[in-house]
């Protein structure tokens, strides 16, 4: 199956959005009342764009995860 030039292109675009970025926001629910919680996350990219979060099992938000 061909993928269509303008989708590729899109799809290059955000990944090369996202290897600029160091860091994204990461939004989960809390455990127990199900409120929003929001926090920063660090964030690099594998060799072929796909995004990857480094977090830390301290953390609130990997714990919603």
């Amino acid at each position: 199956m061909d993928t269509p030039v303008a989708a590729y292109g899109h799809t290059l675009s955000a990944r090369q959005l996202i290897r600029v970025c160091d860091r994204a926001a990461l939004g989960t629910r809390m455990q127990g009342d199900g409120r929003a919680y929001v926090s920063l996350a660090a964030v690099a990219t594998d060799v072929d764009g796909a995004p990857l979060l480094l977090l830390s099992t301290l953390s609130d938000h990997t714990k919603n995860l």
